[in-house]
């Protein structure tokens, strides 16, 4: 338990009030333990956020580009956590914001939308 409850606000403006601690839990990147103390958050679609705080103390470099994060763990050894790499293209609503509209009561349709007048190069044009 925290000896202070914490307030967490997400970025759909809901409020979470947090209570619990957890102390000298293990996170294995690449094979290595690191410490960190987690809290609940009772939020979707996230294992776990580790804060600036917890990567400074970590040593770890981000290349955002890549989605790579480099930890310097032990003495100049060096770990890589690779992200999955997705192309979103600026068209396309997010989830958040999708949520954030239904929320507030706006109405939502789901389509699926394939463009078959576009002409493309067809195997045979291709050298």
């Amino acid at each position: 338990m925290l000896e202070k409850g914490l307030m967490f606000s997400t970025p759909l403006g809901e409020r979470v009030d947090i209570n619990e601690k957890y102390r000298g839990c293990n996170v294995q990147i690449g094979g290595q333990n690191l410490q960190v103390d987690l809290i609940t958050l009772t939020i979707q679609d996230f294992d776990v956020i580790l804060g600036m705080d917890w990567l400074g103390k970590h040593h770890a470099n981000m290349d955002c580009y890549n989605k790579i994060v480099t930890f310097n763990v032990i003495e100049g050894k060096k770990v890589e956590y690779k992200g999955e790499r997705k192309v979103i293209f600026g068209s396309i609503i997010s989830a958040m914001t999708i949520r954030k509209l239904l929320r507030k009561g706006r109405q939502a349709y789901l389509a699926y939308v394939v463009d078959n007048e576009k002409q493309g190069k067809e195997l045979k044009d291709i050298l």
